[in-house]
């Protein structure tokens, strides 16, 4: 399957084309330094771009099978339409090339996984580091609702950098549960099952140990 890559997160967008690679996908990554890219020699297709400038999204879009999107905010407390803005412009690049599969990692927290994170993330983090933040991710997955493309929308719990364990939780009924984490190499592996799998077509799983 050829696939795009649209990851902000140098670290995020690494596993995510190496494990893509690795099932034997054909990668193409949009980055903001691509030009640069050649003194690395990437084994993957790097095209120059961002989200926020749509028409740098064509030449990426064009002649893609599947889009994963894992776009990565500064953190702030002042109003903030990145994620929105950014989606909405992924979104009509997908559309006049016809690219339907796109699968979007949000966060716990967002819609109704609000008040399932833990208490200092719910309690703390979330109400007064972040409120601004997850109101454009809420933006953000309204959009994608909204839209006729086959969408996935991946919410891993607090993301940490231990080792993978294989093993995880997937839910998408949240009563009385309480997500804690899930290391990177897990909610990546969980996301790129989802460019063939349609059991979550249209849902917002949250994934966690």
């Amino acid at each position: 399957m050829k696939v795009l890559v649209i990851a902000t997160a140098k670290r995020v967008r690494r596993q995510l084309v190496e494990q893509a690679q690795a099932e034997g996908h054909q990668v193409t990554t949009l980055e903001k330094k691509a030009a640069r890219s050649w003194f690395r020699k990437p084994k993957h297709r790097v095209i120059a771009g961002d989200v926020l400038e749509e028409r740098s999204l064509g030449p990426a879009v064009q002649g893609q099978d599947a889009v994963v999107c894992w776009l990565t905010p500064a953190a702030t407390r002042k109003p903030t339409t990145y994620l929105w803005e950014g989606t909405a412009n992924l979104i009509r690049a997908m559309e006049r090339h016809g690219v339907r599969r796109l699968i979007c990692i949000s966060a716990c927290g967002t819609g109704e996984s609000r008040g399932h994170c833990g208490f200092f993330h719910d309690k703390i983090i979330q109400p007064l580091f972040l409120k601004q933040v997850y109101e454009d991710r809420d933006r953000q997955e309204e959009l994608i609702r909204g839209t006729q493309l086959e969408w996935v929308i991946v919410r891993p719990a607090r993301l940490t950098s231990q080792r993978p364990r294989g093993k995880y939780m997937v839910l998408t009924d949240l009563r009385n549960f309480k997500a804690s984490r899930i290391a990177l190499l897990d909610a990546v592996e969980f996301t790129l099952k989802q460019l063939s799998s349609n059991f979550y077509l249209f849902q917002a799983p949250l994934v966690t140990y």
